[in-house]
């Protein structure tokens, strides 16, 4: 038994490892892998289309998806626990990290663009990480408007949810009427994704109950699940009607399923390892990946490598993959060094590292 829940376990950590590999992936095709602008044909055409393609459809996989595991994996803690029991972890401790790593972010990326003149990205201007003064930062962090807006937005996901757990329709209520104004409104990023995310997380938790068993022991029951979202879908294709959130409940159920069998039939522990560290990627990441955005490619363009048909080759065919390779493995060993000692207090709040210590102090 003990075998059978650890690898019920492990596809969550599967599936996490894999959500933040698309995220890392996303974003080196959005600022790195374009950059230089040549003409593309043949092979090197086909490779950033198909890139482009993968960063576009894949997109249920990478946020809707998270959320929805986060919802899973706080279900007790909103509808069980008591607010002293769990508001520390889920609510304070979040908001720590990210507040600590909006100010290290703007530091770090403003060293970055200082130090190579580069001009920042329109799209980019509204993150506090771009921040010309200390004001803008401010506003811009208290508000989302950060790469690291996950983080802004699981405490508040989960405070709402926590707050109506005896009302669980009207808690997805709620989130389904925020997701639908962000449509309608065409609300600008990061912004669009903490209001339209909600319904995913709030899914994950208050259908846990249902999900969890159908996901964890695949049965009839569970393609019989699919086959009805796949008929809403259909039903509502023959009138005409594209709902995105029911395309991305099918493609993210689909996905579970198959994640949960993969880990079944074959165990990548590297994967579940990443999963597990997912945090120090998502926040470190960003940095390494300004870094290639401003320093690095420019640095490659400007000693004529672009000017070479087999690095450009080479290039269009590699760059995303080793991007992901490079962020991933640089986030991981920057938290590996660092994780130690007073460094400790980067990934989590100094209150959450000593209650082990006090728990222990008092079994004595």
């Amino acid at each position: 038994m003990k075998e059978k829940s650890r690898d019920h376990i492990g596809w969550i950590d599967l599936a996490k490892g894999i959500c933040i590999l698309l995220v890392v992936f996303h974003h080196s095709i959005q600022s790195v892998y374009l950059l230089p602008d040549m003409p593309l044909s043949g092979i090197t055409a086909t490779a950033a289309k198909l890139y482009e393609l993968l960063s576009i459809k894949l997109v249920p996989i990478r946020m809707p998806l998270f959320f929805m595991i986060s919802g899973f994996l706080v279900y007790r803690g909103v509808t069980r626990y008591q607010w002293d029991q769990v508001g520390f972890k889920r609510i304070q401790t979040i908001w720590y990290v990210y507040l600590l790593w909006s100010i290290i972010q703007w530091l770090a990326i403003g060293l970055i663009v200082y130090s190579s003149g580069a001009a920042v990205p329109g799209h980019s201007a509204m993150l506090s990480a771009f921040a010309t003064n200390i004001t803008d930062f401010t506003v811009l962090t208290l508000t989302g408007s950060s790469s690291l807006w996950y983080l802004y937005a699981l405490p508040a996901y989960f405070i709402i949810c926590k707050l109506l757990s005896s009302k669980p329709w009207l808690a997805l209520s709620f989130f389904l009427i925020c997701y639908g104004l962000s449509s309608y409104y065409q609300l600008q990023f990061p912004t669009s994704s903490i209001v339209k995310n909600g319904i995913y997380y709030a899914i994950g938790v208050f259908f846990c109950p249902v999900l969890f068993p159908l996901i964890n022991h695949i049965s009839h029951k569970a393609f019989l699940f699919i086959a009805g979202l796949l008929g809403i879908k259909i039903g509502l294709g023959l009138l005409e009607v594209d709902i995105h959130l029911i395309n991305t409940l099918l493609f993210v159920s689909i996905m579970v399923f198959f994640i949960n069998w993969l880990q079944d039939v074959v165990d990548i522990p590297i994967m579940r390892w990443i999963g597990k560290n997912t945090l120090a990627i998502y926040i470190i990441h960003y940095v390494l990946l300004k870094m290639l955005a401003f320093i690095i490619v420019p640095w490659l363009i400007a000693q004529g490598f672009f000017a070479q048909q087999a690095f450009v080759t080479v290039w269009y065919l590699t760059a995303p993959v080793l991007a992901v390779a490079f962020m991933t493995g640089g986030s991981l060993l920057i938290w590996h060094c660092t994780n130690v000692g007073v460094g400790r207090y980067l990934y989590a709040s100094p209150r959450h590292l000593m209650a082990p210590l006090r728990a222990a102090w008092q079994s004595r």
